[in-house]
């Protein structure tokens, strides 16, 4: 499927379960090279000792899927295990795979008859909740089920409104990126007096962005998001508007917003199109839905935005 949130590379994936583990107390982290001696014919990426126990951790950038792939971890791990025997007989010992993404009941049933360890994304996640380290949880990707869960567990209001604007990043970068740029997030202009949360970069050279940048200015997509919880006010349109020129950003800016606007801020979207062309678009939770269902059904995203461009000036 093309709309995935990016992969961890296996060395991310291991700087993450190193990271994780630097947090318990209890583990201490082994160099393999001085477990195993020069020139080993097997190695782990990881080894930690825990409660008399030796763990040797395999990292994957992607989970197998079926038996076939399986096959070849599997082989390399009884090796690892047969090595680890010969250099240290005796020892307490278990094997792990390590992977970034949630395990599959398949994979758990091939694993069944096996003395493996799986650390999946879940593990990772109760891991890194239970020390508290909220920024390893955030390394993680996210699938689409996931980001709709996240979105609708997300407060409305005040409190929870730099939670909502990371969502809103993930979501954004699922979606759009490419062919837009990743986003850069919360960047001011010079005076300091305008802080977009968003600003995703289009140097689209064909389809529908090309068309926005060509036919809207859309030079860079500027993107606000606020977690109010009642409708947004014509406040937040106007601060969007002024984030946008010409000779700037471009004129055609986003504004993510759970529960859509009222009358005014309706009214101020259409002031700024007819009078300075500056065009704004506003997403609410059931847009975003919709969204993140086009990007699990391998839709593209970007006929959502088009959409509402055509509603917006079919009805003046």
């Amino acid at each position: 499927m093309r709309f995935r949130e990016r992969e961890l590379s296996r060395e991310q994936l291991i700087s993450l379960v190193e990271r994780v583990l630097s947090k318990r107390q209890d583990v201490r982290l082994i160099n393999p090279l001085h477990f195993w001696g020069p020139r080993p014919k097997h190695i782990p990426d990881i080894m930690f000792e825990q409660l008399d126990t030796v763990y040797s951790v395999i990292a994957l950038s992607e989970a197998p899927r079926t038996r076939s792939r399986f096959s070849g971890t599997f082989d390399y791990l009884v090796e690892l295990s047969k090595s680890l025997r010969n250099v240290r007989p005796g020892i307490s010992s278990r094997l792990v795979i390590a992977i970034p993404d949630a395990v599959t009941h398949q994979l758990l049933d091939i694993l069944t008859d096996l003395d493996v360890d799986i650390w999946d994304q879940n593990w990772f996640r109760d891991q890194a909740a239970f020390s508290g380290d909220l920024e390893a949880v955030e390394i993680l990707p996210l699938s689409v089920g996931q980001l709709i869960m996240n979105l609708e567990a997300t407060p409305r209001g005040r409190s929870a409104w730099l939670a909502y604007q990371k969502l809103c990043g993930r979501i954004l970068t699922l979606a759009f990126c490419p062919p837009l740029e990743d986003p850069i997030i919360e960047l001011s202009n010079a005076s300091k007096a305008n802080r977009r949360d968003f600003i995703l970069p289009n140097y689209a050279d064909h389809g529908f962005w090309k068309f926005m940048r060509n036919q809207y200015k859309a030079d860079y997509v500027v993107i606000d998001a606020k977690n109010y919880a009642d409708p947004v006010d014509k406040s937040c349109i106007l601060q969007v508007g002024n984030y946008l020129s010409a000779a700037g950003l471009g004129l055609f800016g986003m504004l993510l917003t759970r529960s859509g606007m009222n009358s005014s801020a309706e009214q101020v979207r259409r002031d700024l199109w007819v009078n300075d062309r500056k065009l704004i678009i506003v997403l609410d939770d059931d847009d975003v839905r919709l969204l993140l269902d086009m990007c699990a059904t391998n839709k593209e995203p970007s006929g959502l935005v088009r959409q509402k461009i055509e509603d917006f000036r079919l009805a003046l």
